[in-house]
């Protein structure tokens, strides 16, 4: 059953909109693949993952963007999503993302995603980071400002 159908949503999967490719990105997504700049973080759905610092490293995706955001996620709701994969705050207000924009869900990137969806340009702008594709923790130009912010080595 699609994932969107067993999370209760009711909503239009079709491939064509944002929610459609999310939702079919989280279908296809079960592990995280390895980080290619050096990095090694457990992958989220593990419960030795700080999910801070996975949401450092790999941004999230939004419905209503094709591009990664960062976020930070209060310790319940951080849980949720290591859980789930995705998080869907109705009902609990919207999640503050570091551009200013407001979502009402966001999910982990699938590994297609987390390598080649461009980086929100506000959100790298407000951390610090390079503006361009790939979640931080795939792109060796974003490799010093994400050792800094997760204050890890290599």
């Amino acid at each position: 059953m699609p994932l969107g159908e067993r999370a209760g949503l009711g909503l239009s999967t079709s491939t064509r909109s944002g929610l459609g490719a999310l939702l079919g990105a989280l279908e296809r997504s079960t592990t995280a693949p390895a980080p290619r700049v050096g990095i090694t973080l457990p992958a989220p759905a593990t419960v030795e993952a700080d999910p801070a610092q996975v949401i450092e490293a790999d941004w999230l995706l939004e419905p209503t963007s094709r591009v990664l955001h960062f976020a930070t996620l209060d310790p319940g709701d951080a849980a949720e999503l290591v859980r789930n994969r995705w998080l869907d705050t109705a009902g609990l207000g919207p999640v503050l993302l570091a551009c200013g924009r407001q979502a009402h869900a966001v999910a982990w990137p699938d590994p297609v995603s987390v390598r080649q969806v461009p980086r929100c340009n506000g959100c790298a702008d407000t951390l610090g980071y390079p503006r361009g594709s790939g979640a931080p923790i795939e792109d060796e130009a974003c490799l010093q400002r994400l050792t800094e912010r997760l204050g890890v080595g290599r």
